[in-house]
């Protein structure tokens, strides 16, 4: 469905000049210094229209806005300003239409009523977008909006075709903090869902005022990035996904990390075992290419900062002038993620298409200081990690153990970051999401089981262990097969793989 709405006008006709009787008729005033001339004409004084388009969603002017006259090829496109000026126009009457990848974004059209430009005049118009509030209340019943004002609108649209992704789910998860007498500080994670139309058009309404979350589209198995949204100031979120189809390129071959029996000569040693490597599977290709530029704070390029879209196969870094490109790409909302020493790991945003080489553009902000490292003995964490019987099951030997020193110095962006190295699970791309799957289970299924500070954790949709928590949180976690999980974090009638995780805030300590 496509609504139209029509938009607020302003007409004010400008006479070239007052006219006498005794002097010949004037042409319209020329155009100011800063905007093209008006075409030549030979015949009759043509008409014109200068105006300006305001964002009534964001604020402020609405940049890129193209405004035509329906009927002719006369259009004009607005500046930084907002405003927009149109020469050359045959003296007559027309509609104005208004197109913005914003608009497009909701669904919508802005046209205007029909508007008389008489020879010789200008018309001053001016235009703006719905409210957001206008907006809300046209695609939110009031029965939605109960549980809060909020609302993210939007299309989801294949990234090679551009047609309708109809049937994609769309959701938005967030974390809500819990606290009680009981409960104490608890975490629940909240999630909306909504299926986009034939027209590629989805809402989610609803959403509590101050809530930061993460939207994603998922379409035959394949989900997009998450890509943020925030309602602490605006109460409407405009998010258009991009949608990709399985890849058409072969994934990367599948590097076996042991050594080979064969590769040892009988009289020597056998070789070491070869350290472990990330156990990330899944890894995707395609045929999208994406150039950027890395700059820091001050605007000036950084060399050498590693780049990859976070699931796919290619990486790269950057040349002496902060440039990149990157090829074989699977198309699609992905997300960009750009390291480099000193420097705070940044992700953004990427839309890939085979249609066209994307681009972008990247400011990393410096790391926080890391101070001089001071010995405590007896913390605080090390005695609460003691007292949920962290420090037992480790020296019983049965799982796998990450501290706090082991988690940070994987410099980890995501929660399944912490467990690329770990022994027993892998972190799985072929959804477009990094899930955690276990290698071991007797089932053969890969199932994960997750325990947060003593209680079950279940994940709404494969991978939102990432939305839930970040690795800033974590104090440690424990990884258990099946066989040799704790029988108190047992799962009855499932044979998984069991991950625990304690929080900083659990163990006592919120350093």
């Amino acid at each position: 469905m496509q609504y139209r709405w029509l938009s607020a006008l302003i007409i004010a006709p400008m006479l070239a000049q007052a006219q006498s009787s005794k002097t010949k008729p004037t042409a319209a005033p020329p155009p100011p210094a800063s905007a093209p001339a008006p075409a030549a004409n030979a015949g009759a004084p043509v008409s014109g229209a200068v105006g300006v388009v305001g964002d009534s969603i964001h604020g402020g002017p609405l940049v890129g806005a193209v405004v035509s006259l329906v009927g002719t090829d006369r259009k004009g496109t607005t500046d930084s300003t907002g405003k927009f000026r149109i020469d050359s126009i045959p003296p007559g009457s027309y509609k104005l239409n208004m197109s913005h990848p914003l608009l497009d974004s909701l669904g919508v059209v802005i046209a205007t009523n029909a508007i008389d430009f008489p020879a010789g005049r200008y018309a001053l118009i001016a235009l703006a977008t719905p409210s957001a509030t206008t907006i809300v209340n046209t695609f939110c019943p009031p029965e939605k909006q109960k549980t809060g004002p909020g609302a993210v609108i939007g299309q989801v649209r294949d990234a090679d075709s551009d047609a309708p992704s109809t049937g994609a789910k769309v959701s938005m998860a967030w974390t809500q903090i819990m606290v009680g007498q009981t409960i104490g500080l608890h975490q629940i994670l909240r999630q909306r869902e909504s299926i986009v139309d034939a027209n590629g058009n989805y809402r989610i309404c609803g959403v509590p005022v101050n809530t930061k979350a993460a939207v994603r589209a998922t379409f035959n198995g394949i989900s997009t990035a998450d890509i943020p949204v925030n309602f602490t100031e605006n109460t409407i979120q405009l998010v258009t996904l991009h949608t990709a189809k399985p890849d058409t390129a072969p994934p990367p071959p599948v590097i076996d990390t042991l050594p080979s029996a064969t590769a040892v000569a009988p009289t020597t040693k056998p070789a070491a075992p070869a350290a472990p490597k990330p156990a990330v599977v899944g890894l995707r290709t395609g045929h999208a290419m994406l150039s950027g530029h890395i700059v820091n704070a001050a605007d000036r390029p950084l060399a050498g900062a590693d780049v990859t879209v976070i699931g796919a196969a290619s990486k790269t870094i950057t040349d002496s002038t902060g440039n990149f490109f990157l090829r074989n790409l699977p198309s699609g909302t992905q997300t960009l993620l750009v390291r480099k020493v000193a420097y705070a790991p940044t992700t953004q945003p990427v839309d890939l298409s085979t249609r066209a080489t994307s681009t972008t553009r990247v400011i990393l902000p410096v790391a926080p200081p890391t101070l001089a490292p001071v010995e405590i003995k007896a913390t605080g964490a090390a005695k609460g990690l003691a007292e949920v019987g962290y420090d037992h099951r480790q020296k019983m030997g049965l799982g796998h153990f990450l501290n706090r020193e082991q988690i940070e110095s994987k410099i980890p962006t995501y929660m399944t970051d912490i467990f690329t190295t770990m022994p027993g699970i892998r972190v799985d791309y072929s959804s477009g999401q990094p899930v955690l799957t276990g290698t071991r289970g007797t089932t053969g299924n890969g199932c994960v089981n997750y325990v947060i500070d003593g209680s079950p954790y279940t994940e709404a949709s494969p991978g939102d262990i990432n939305d839930f928590m970040h690795p800033n949180e974590v104090e440690a976690v424990e990884v258990y097969s099946d066989v040799d999980t704790p029988a108190e974090y047992q799962k009855p009638g499932t044979s998984c793989t069991t991950v625990i995780v304690w929080t900083k805030t659990r163990t006592g300590d919120l350093k």
